[in-house]
């Protein structure tokens, strides 16, 4: 009884062109690019916290200030692997499947990484006319590379 209610099922499925394939790749496909968003907006919250506690040039308000920047970084983070996804998932039959893996990972960590450095540049200083005696000229950490300009 419950395996013919199984067949049946399935094969309603397959004539609306329902398939449960589909769903599970948008659901990979919204975990994925979630799961990104929150690793890089974390790794940009820590990296600026960091900098402005080692410069000390942050005040007691700078926890609600990235707590109020960590949403809209995830969701920018989020939306760039997506469309990251969507173009390797477009190239189709064109390519194998290893190619598009390869395509979303390098255009997705690319993005992220690119994400990360912008914020930083913005957001290592404050601004204004602050300067600390703890960092290196305007206020640059002293972990930060040297090979890497803010």
């Amino acid at each position: 009884m419950a395996a013919e209610f199984l067949i049946e099922h399935e094969v309603r499925d397959r004539d609306s062109g329902f398939t449960w394939y589909r769903v599970r790749r948008v659901v990979m496909l919204v975990v994925t690019t979630l799961g990104a968003g929150f690793v890089t907006s974390s790794a940009i919250n820590g990296a600026v916290a960091r900098s402005w506690q080692d410069c000390r040039v942050g005040g007691p308000g700078e926890g609600f200030t990235l707590l109020l920047m960590f949403i809209p970084n995830a969701a920018i983070v989020s939306l760039w692997w997506a469309a990251s996804s969507w173009i390797g998932y477009s190239l189709g039959a064109r390519a194998s499947t290893a190619v598009r893996w390869m395509v979303i990972s390098v255009l997705g960590s690319a993005g992220s990484l690119g994400f990360f450095w912008m914020m930083m540049v913005w957001l290592h200083d404050p601004g204004g006319n602050v300067s600390s005696e703890y960092c290196r000229p305007e206020n640059i950490p002293p972990w930060w590379p040297s090979w890497i300009p803010l």
